[in-house]
This record gives structure tokens, C-alpha cells and sequence, in this order.
């Protein structure tokens, strides 16, 4: 088991951090706090909407924090069908995104010459992974991306001369229609990101997702016991943003993670099996990592659905009327997606590496933010902020704009 870095002393082994946070993760943090874990006793409706469009609005913007991202990566691919359908889909995405950079040629080029503009973006992507790998510690991780990246570059070429009516120069050639509907990259793009937010249906719902600051089962979700008819109206409106919303970042993901599929968890896998470079640091601080996502998904007592978190208090699994109806439905069609909730589900905390759920983790005073942004920009992203004092969790804000509590609760600062 890892070392906790810092525990919640009112909720002790439900909320914990595992790692301190990034300069990069406490830098967008700090700065983007209003819209993402606001101070108050109302519900933010820009939190809210930030919560359930990015889900984890901080990975879009810590580009260089390794750890975080992998980590990510392993709370929500659990499952063979995500981590497969994800591995697949998101390099084509990528090739496809090339495709259309095929179109912008260079002075003096034929439409099917290859020397156009993927070819910078594929070499600042290939600088961008290598950069991010030495930036932590990890080396070989540009190394071990390079041959998907370019291999995804010779495919879009391939794709754009042979597969496409028309090219650059061409007398009829438009960009968004450079051939049969069926080959338009663009089609392919809004296709391939539904397939990748489509492949979650196997996984629990995350918090903010599920409306609450924890992770729960689908059934739950779906068929439990609500006090509020519209409450199933809007869980099932909150399904459907959020495969929209799912789509789009899923394609603004895809390139951020290909590294991380095709070039890190390939090689750290076969690293574990064959028992390889065991004596390297980038060795040490993968497994260092994993053990810290394993204990990060140990299963945990299940939450009360009052956005409450005292399991101990935990009402039982029970079915609405429309519940019982649909779990009939999912027993006889869909077993195999939506099981059975279990008495205990996994809560790893999506701001910080640990438990917690959608708890969030804020400094207790505000850092230097010219320091943080050098730091952040630099890559220096192995300087951890190890003074564990010096944060507090925040499950109250997580409560509020989430479940929209009201005035009257009480704040609990942990």
C-alpha cells in the first residue's frame, strides 16, 4: 500500500491524498477555483456546467503532469471494453485529424505531396510527448510514442491521396467535402468520438456525472429510489449531455493520451511481465504509481444517496416503480453492462491522486502564482508541494454544486 500523504481527520480512510499535487495542477487550480470548486453556500451554475461538460476539468489544461494523467487513465478505463475501444479509436482520431492538415500545403507543392503541414504537427506532437516524458522523469516515453505518431502521419497521407476524390489545387476541392460522405474525415471525427464516449456505458458513473460528489453503480443511478419524480427525469437528461459533452472530450483527449496507450502502458506492461529495468527510476515511479491507482480503487462502503457520506447510515439499494420496470430490462438484456450494484464501489478522487470522489483539495493560502506559472511552463513538474499543513480538502463545495443543497447545511472543512 502506498503512503498517505494527507488524510481527512473527519472522514479518516475515505478521503485521502496519496501524492501532492503538480505545480501545473495547483497552478490552474488556484486560478480557476470560481469555476470549478467555488467558496460559498449557493450553487455556482458555472461549476456545475463545468462539472458535467469536462468532468475533470483539470486534465485538459495539465498538459505536463504525468502522474495525474496516467492516473486518469486508470480510474476510468477500468474495464477491457473502455481501455480497448479507447487504444483503437483515439489514434484514429488522430489520423484523422492529420488528414485535414494534409490539406494545407506548402508553397509550391502538388495536392498529393506529402511535404504539407502534418507534417510540423506530427513533429510538434513527437517534441511535445518527449518534452512531457523528460519532464518526468520517464525518458523513453517520446521514444515509445514515435512510432504511432508517425505511423499515424503515413496513414493520413495514404488516406488523403488514395481514399479522396479530390486534393489541393483541385478545380471542385472543399475541405469539409473532399470526397464521398462516407470517407469525409469529418464524419469520421463526430463518429469516433461517440464511439469513445459510448465505451463509458461499461463503467460506474463518475461524480458530477452522477450529480453526486461520488462514484455510482448505473443501476443505481438509473432504478433507484428518488423523492422527486423530475430527479429521474433529469438523471436521464444528465445521460444524454453528457454523452454529448462525452464526445467532445473524448476528441480533445485523444491526442493527450495516445502516449499513454500506445507508448506507456505498452511498455511498463511488458516491463512487469518479463520483470525488466527494475533498477530504472522511471521503473520505480510507475510501479510507485500503480500501487497508488490500485489503492485508489479499493472498494469502499457505498455512500447514502442523500450526498451524504456516512456509510455506516447507508440506506439500502431500493428500486422506484419505473426502476423495477427497466432493472427487468437490464436482467433479461443488458446484465452484462449494468450489473448488479454491490454493496461497495470504488470512490477515487478526480482532482488529486487518492479517495474522496469530487472532493476537492485547495491551499489553505494562495501561492506565489508568478512562481507557479514558471514552474508550470518549465516542465518541472517532479517539484511535488510535499507540506501536507498547508492544504485542506473541501467536501462542503463538492456538496453544494453538485447536489444543490441549500443554505442551511452545514460547512465541513476536512
Amino acid at each position: 500500500m502506498g503512503d498517505v500523504w494527507k488524510s481527512s481527520k473527519e472522514y479518516p480512510g475515505r478521503i485521502k491524498a496519496l501524492q501532492p499535487p503538480t505545480p501545473e495542477m495547483v497552478c490552474w487550480t488556484e486560478n480557476c477555483l470560481p469555476c470549478v470548486a467555488p467558496h460559498g453556500k449557493k450553487t455556482f451554475i458555472c461549476a456545475v456546467f463545468t462539472g458535467i461538460f469536462a468532468v475533470t476539468p483539470l486534465t485538459n489544461v495539465t498538459n505536463f503532469s504525468l502522474d495525474y494523467q496516467l492516473y486518469l487513465n486508470l480510474i476510468f478505463h477500468r474495464k477491457n471494453f473502455s481501455f480497448y475501444t479507447h487504444a483503437l479509436t483515439m489514434p484514429t482520431i488522430d489520423m484523422f485529424l492529420l488528414v485535414l492538415a494534409t490539406y494545407l500545403k506548402f508553397n509550391g507543392q502538388s495536392g498529393t505531396s506529402w511535404l504539407d503541414f502534418s507534417l510540423v504537427i506530427a513533429g510538434c506532437v513527437n517534441l511535445w510527448y518527449l518534452v512531457w516524458g523528460i519532464g518526468n522523469g520517464v525518458w523513453w516515453m517520446g521514444i515509445s510514442a514515435a512510432p504511432i505518431v508517425w505511423g499515424c502521419w503515413s496513414l493520413a497521407h495514404l488516406y488523403a491521396n488514395y481514399a479522396l476524390d479530390s486534393h489541393p489545387g483541385d478545380a471542385d476541392f472543399h475541405w469539409y467535402d473532399p470526397g464521398p460522405w462516407y470517407a469525409n474525415p469529418l464524419i469520421w471525427l463526430v463518429v469516433l468520438s461517440f464511439i469513445q464516449s459510448f465505451s463509458h456505458v461499461v463503467e460506474d458513473l463518475p461524480p458530477r456525472v452522477s450529480g453526486t460528489p461520488h462514484w455510482m453503480a448505473k443501476r443505481e443511478f438509473f432504478c433507484g429510489r428518488v423523492d422527486d419524480p423530475c430527479e429521474l427525469f433529469v438523471r436521464f437528461l444528465r445521460a444524454i449531455f453528457q454523452t454529448i459533452f462525452g464526445a467532445v472530450d473524448e476528441f480533445i483527449a485523444s491526442p493527450r493520451l495516445v502516449p499513454l496507450f500506445w507508448g506507456i502502458c505498452p511498455t511498463y506492461f511488458v516491463m512487469r511481465k518479463l520483470n525488466l529495468c527494475t533498477s530504472w527510476t522511471s521503473r520505480q515511479r510507475l510501479d510507485d504509481l500503480w500501487r497508488k491507482a490500485q489503492e485508489s480503487l479499493e472498494p469502499m462502503d457505498r455512500p447514502s444517496l442523500d450526498c451524504g457520506i456516512d456509510a455506516c447510515n447507508a440506506q439500502p439499494y431500493e428500486l422506484s416503480f419505473f426502476g423495477r420496470v427497466l432493472e427487468w430490462i437490464l436482467d433479461h438484456l443488458l446484465c452484462c453492462i449494468c450489473p448488479k450494484p454491490p454493496d461497495q464501489i470504488p470512490d477515487p478522487a478526480l482532482d488529486f491522486i487518492g479517495t474522496g470522489g469530487g472532493t476537492f483539495l485547495r491551499k489553505r493560502h494562495r501561492p506565489n502564482m508568478f512562481r507557479l506559472l514558471w514552474q508550470c511552463f518549465s516542465c518541472q513538474q517532479w517539484a511535488f508541494y510535499d507540506k501536507a499543513e498547508s492544504w485542506q480538502f473541501d467536501y462542503y463545495s463538492a456538496k453544494i454544486n453538485q447536489c444543490h443543497l441549500d443554505e442551511t447545511q452545514d460547512k465541513h472543512d476536512v
